[in-house]
């Protein structure tokens, strides 16, 4: 965990679900150094995104690679960690039930929207804005990103969308058909060959259901790779991409 990171509360009130959970918080290198406001990502599965010792199969080094990118001219973002629930995973991460779960999706991207978002943006410099907003996960993770997102188009202009967990339930296709897509929004999508003999159809069919649905200039960009597997190795090595497409970083060099 860099100098960046710090664990901003070890038990956050979720009122919507009535318990609490860790969040963590990452600032850029300049934040106290100069009266700038930053974007920010909110981010599923925290446990894996900032510190190995907390992590079960790998973190992701998302401090790391933003820091990287900031030495690049990347001027920062923020991001927020939030510990997924344990065994509360599944339940929190889908607002649809099937056999293993879930059915709580909504009332946890109503606490992003509405308890967790309000507290970042009036204790810290946050481009509290719909464009300069991000919300990403990865598996079930990617799942409720999507799922909020969708849901709250007007609090989320960019979607961090891993390896999603699309065959829990065929509701979020309908979902995306229903909602509709009214504001202009990037989604980046990420996938490997190597996590299901069906990822890149379940991706590309969400991914031209979006389209089809969108009366904006939302943008989409779905990213497959042949040896990409359903690990943190293989989002960490991909991470930086992605932020460099949401937010539009691509660093000249002389």
């Amino acid at each position: 965990m860099s100098e960046n990171t710090q664990i901003l509360y070890e038990n956050f009130e979720m009122p919507q679900l009535g318990r609490t959970r860790r969040i963590w918080l990452y600032l850029p290198s300049s934040y106290h150094y100069s009266d700038q406001h930053y974007p920010v990502i909110y981010m599923q599965d925290g446990q894996n995104l900032f510190d190995e010792r907390y992590a079960a199969f790998g973190e992701w080094d998302v401090d790391g690679t933003l820091m990287h990118l900031e030495r690049e001219g990347f001027s920062g973002a923020i991001v927020v960690g939030i510990d997924n629930g344990s065994s509360l995973r599944i339940d929190e991460y889908s607002p649809y039930r099937n056999e293993h779960g879930g059915g709580e999706g909504d009332q946890y991207a109503d606490f992003i929207v509405n308890t967790l978002k309000p507290y970042i943006d009036s204790k810290f410099r946050t481009l509290h804005q719909r464009e300069h907003t991000a919300i990403g996960g990865s598996s079930m993770g990617g799942l409720i990103s999507l799922y909020a997102g969708l849901k709250y188009e007007y609090v989320f202009g960019k979607l961090l969308v891993f390896s999603p967990s699309l065959w829990f339930s065929e509701q979020i296709y309908e979902f995306a058909v229903h909602k509709g897509i009214h504001y202009p929004t990037k989604y980046y999508f990420l996938g490997g060959d190597r996590e299901s003999p069906y990822m890149r159809a379940r991706i590309g069919r969400v991914a031209k259901t979006i389209q089809m649905n969108a009366h904006s200039d939302s943008q989409v960009h779905v990213v497959m790779r042949e040896h990409g597997d359903h690990t943190e190795s293989f989002w960490r090595a991909e991470f930086a991409e992605a932020c460099r497409w949401l937010f539009e970083f691509y660093p000249v060099y002389a």
